[in-house]
Formats: structure tokens, C-alpha cells, sequence
């Protein structure tokens, strides 16, 4: 086993609450949070684009990482933009692997992904789902579980369709549940 697989962090399942790390600037702008709205506790973080994504991942794993003892059954990352590579740079840095991850209109950032990155993210199969809404519809990187292209008006994110695409692929595909069930959700910040 190599050495970067070793220090992958696992976390042991003690709660029955999901952690989900999502991006403001997705969040804010969609319905996702009317879709994800039992047995999640969010996180909501900022991404800076005046500093580089090991700084971006730094500073998100500070904050994240009293959650993360927490020891959730699942952990999932939804970014938008540029704001996606933030999975990759947690996994690089912090070797913090996600359950499932989820792109939104992803930009690759100049600083961001070595490609053993890539070998490692699809080598140990994290679910990453990945849609477009404008631009370029083409697969963004080529191990992804799923990608699509979400129609919606003027090509923004403000799509209840979008919302529920994604509610979807994580709780159908990450999750195998059909439906959420349990206590509300909770914002953690």
C-alpha cells in the first residue's frame, strides 16, 4: 500500500448525520438546501481568489476539523466554479477524502491538481458527480461517477431541476437511499 493511500483519513460511523462541506456562492444562489433538508448538518465555506487553493484548503480544514471528529457517517463536498478544486487541495494537503463530491460548473485553477491527484481520487473511488449548466459541456476530468448537462434558464444555477439532479445522483448513488428521513438540517456556521 502506498503511503499517500495510508494516511487517507477514515472516519468511523458514530453518527447518523451527514456532514455536507458546500460552497456559498452554490448554496446561495439554489434550492439545494429545500432538497438536503433532513439528517445533514452544513458547513458553508468561502472560497478567497486571491490566494492559492493549498492556502483556500488550509484554512477550510481549520474549520472543518472539530466536524470532522464528529466521526459523521457520511462526508460530502459540493463546490461551484473554481471553488471545486477546494477537493482536491484537502485531499493533497490534509489527504481528507470526501464520500462524494459534487462540481458545479467546475473550473480548473492554475494551482490546483498534481496529477497524482487525479490517479489517487479515481484509484480509490470517491463518487464526484459534476454538472454544467453554461459553457463547455464536455467532461471536465475523465473519472467522474457521473457528469451532466442541466438545462436551466439563462445557463445559471438557479435551477430547482439543478438541485434536484443533484439530490439525486448523492442520495440515490452516494447514499442508496431512496428518500432522507430524521431530524432537520442544521447550519454549522
Amino acid at each position: 500500500m502506498d503511503t499517500m493511500t495510508e494516511k487517507i483519513q477514515t472516519m468511523p460511523n458514530k453518527t447518523h448525520r451527514i456532514l455536507l462541506v458546500g460552497s456559498e456562492k452554490l448554496f446561495q444562489a439554489n434550492n439545494i438546501l429545500n432538497q438536503f433538508s433532513k439528517e445533514h448538518d452544513i458547513y458553508l465555506y468561502s472560497y478567497n481568489e486571491n490566494i492559492s487553493l493549498k492556502a483556500n484548503a488550509k484554512a477550510l480544514y481549520r474549520e472543518i476539523l472539530p466536524l470532522l471528529r464528529e466521526n459523521y457517517e457520511q462526508v460530502v463536498f459540493m463546490g461551484h466554479g473554481s471553488d471545486c478544486n477546494l477537493l482536491y487541495g484537502l485531499y493533497d494537503d490534509k489527504s481528507l477524502k470526501f464520500d462524494a463530491g459534487v462540481f458545479v460548473n467546475y473550473q480548473h485553477c492554475d494551482d490546483a491538481v498534481p496529477s497524482h491527484i487525479h490517479e489517487h481520487l479515481e484509484l480509490d473511488k470517491a463518487k464526484i458527480y459534476s454538472f454544467v449548466t453554461k459553457g463547455n459541456k464536455k467532461r471536465p476530468v475523465e473519472y467522474l461517477t457521473d457528469h451532466q448537462y442541466v438545462k436551466s434558464l439563462f445557463g445559471t444555477i438557479r435551477s430547482k431541476r439543478l438541485s434536484q439532479e443533484i439530490f439525486g445522483c448523492v442520495v440515490y448513488g452516494a447514499y442508496n437511499k431512496d428518500y432522507l428521513t430524521g431530524e432537520p438540517t442544521l447550519f454549522l456556521n
